[in-house]
This record gives structure tokens, C-alpha cells and sequence, in this order.
């Protein structure tokens, strides 16, 4: 397979999955994905994702170190969660709240991973909102 086969092929498969964390497939246009691509691919990105996706293990293993400044404040706490994120899956949401003195839990319907862009408005209104 040729190189630029090869990184369209890729280039698919980034897309398709992308996509595929949004609740409304229509709220992430086709330039959008290319633009991200784009992102990746500069300087060779791309060999270097699996360091920042380190995260992912890193919250289970620190766990106490991730929710330890939160669980301490004394301060209002809006939790802001999409309720069809099948990367950041409700259950987490739930046990933050449970972690978290003082909070408010605000669920926003038929969204995905990335609130902030399929419902602007929703989610900054929660953001905002006083307890």
C-alpha cells in the first residue's frame, strides 16, 4: 500500500471514530475533522498522541490525586456532563458528583463527548448557573 493510500486510510478511520463521539453526527463538519487531522499530522504528531492519551490510565491510577483539590474546596461545584458521551460514560459523572462536597450535577440531553461544540449554549448556561 502506498504512503498516501496508507494515510488516507487513516485518515478515514480518524474521521469515522471521530464522528462517532458526537451524538449528532452533523454537528462536526467535514472541514472540522480535516482542520483536526491537520492538527495531528503537524510536525509529526501523530507518533507522539499515545504520550497525551496517557490520561486515560492515569485517572484511574491517581485517581485520589485528580479529585483530591476538588473533594477539598469549599466551593460551588457545577458538574457539566453530556448524557450520551461513550468516551466520558454517565457512571463517572455520578461518582464525581459523590466525590465532591457542594456540587451540582447538570446532565445535558442528546449530546456526546464534546458538549461544548454540539450545544454551546447549554452548556455555557450550566457553566454558569448558580446553585
Amino acid at each position: 500500500m502506498g504512503k498516501y493510500v496508507a494515510k488516507l486510510t487513516t485518515y478515514a478511520i480518524f474521521s469515522k471514530n471521530l464522528r462517532n463521539v458526537y451524538f449528532d453526527k452533523t454537528k462536526v463538519s467535514n472541514n472540522e475533522l480535516k482542520d483536526m487531522w491537520m492538527q495531528l499530522e503537524y510536525n509529526e504528531g501523530r507518533k507522539v498522541i499515545h504520550k497525551l492519551s496517557q490520561y486515560i490510565n492515569e485517572r484511574y491510577t491517581y485517581w485520589n490525586r485528580w479529585i483530591g483539590a476538588l473533594k477539598e474546596t469549599d466551593l460551588q461545584t457545577n458538574i457539566v456532563w453530556a448524557k450520551n458521551d461513550p468516551v466520558a460514560v454517565p457512571a463517572i459523572a455520578r461518582l464525581i458528583a459523590t466525590e465532591i462536597s457542594n456540587n451540582k450535577l447538570f446532565w445535558i440531553e442528546n449530546t456526546g463527548h464534546f458538549p461544548m461544540l454540539e450545544n454551546p449554549d447549554e452548556w455555557l448556561n450550566c457553566i454558569l448557573k448558580n446553585n
